[in-house]
């Protein structure tokens, strides 16, 4: 397998390089499809400042969704990641809608992009549940954003929207929603093991968060080697994203590599 700047007739689109302001495609190969003697290449850096990678945001034609699974204790950059995800979302689906569910009232860096609307969480939701049919009527694709959803007073208000939540994992790709989850306890597994479970990526942002913060996750979930921790890491990177199944591969805003 094999990471390539250029489209070939059987390369996968895995993620997006955006050097000079341009957004173009990362590819993967698998080493059977490269010409003879090209050279395989598990990793690529981009060492100007300006210059990042992202994560694909997936052809909802195609029947394709992204679960992305976002984790880190306060102050480590999930709302500026979660700001980006959208941002990157809109501008390959412009008339998309952004439906965010939060414990929170308000938060600048996100409500003040015009196409998320902040759904009002309140006891009408226990008398009158949400459907997935409701959410995926506002636009085709639509994304839904699950943030500080267990912080509610009302005991069946969060068990209402944990039941809507693991409806978008399990079913959402088949009515177009692609879903934001985030959550503040990387270790706290049993309660998103579901999610874990169904997430299509992972994005940790280890620079700055306690070094052992991830270490559950890795081991346990995404079953990395100590190496590749260690790698993960110490990357001086505002986040690092792991792709699950097939291709395997990290991608953070430096560094893409294969594993």
């Amino acid at each position: 397998m094999s990471l390539s700047l250029e489209k070939t007739s059987n390369g996968i689109p895995i993620a997006t390089s955006n050097e000079n302001g341009i957004d173009e495609l990362i590819y993967y190969v698998d080493r059977d499809d490269l010409p003879e003697g090209a050279k395989l290449l598990e990793r690529i850096r981009l060492n100007q400042p300006e210059d990042y990678f992202f994560p694909l945001i997936k052809d909802y034609k195609n029947e394709e969704a992204n679960n992305i699974y976002i984790s880190g204790p306060s102050g480590v950059g999930k709302t500026l990641f979660i700001r980006s995800y959208i941002k990157h979302f809109l501008k390959k689906y412009p008339k998309a809608k952004i439906l965010l569910f939060s414990s929170k009232t308000k938060d600048k860096n996100i409500d003040d992009i015009k196409s998320v609307q902040r759904i009002r969480i309140d006891d009408d939701m226990i008398i009158n549940p949400m459907t997935l049919s409701e959410i995926s009527s506002k636009s085709t694709p639509v994304m839904t954003v699950f943030d500080d959803i267990e912080d509610f007073q009302n005991k069946k208000l969060n068990i209402e929207i944990n039941r809507l939540c693991n409806e978008v994992i399990r079913n959402g790709r088949a009515n177009h929603i692609f879903n934001l989850y985030v959550n503040h306890d990387p270790c706290d597994y049993n309660k998103t093991k579901l999610f874990l479970k169904e997430a299509t990526q992972v994005v940790m942002l280890p620079y700055r968060a306690p070094k052992t913060t991830y270490n559950l996750i890795m081991e346990k979930y995404l079953k990395l080697d100590k190496k590749t921790q260690n790698q993960l890491i110490n990357l001086k990177s505002k986040y690092v994203v792991v792709n699950r199944g097939r291709p395997e591969f990290v991608l953070s805003d430096k560094y893409i590599m294969l594993i």
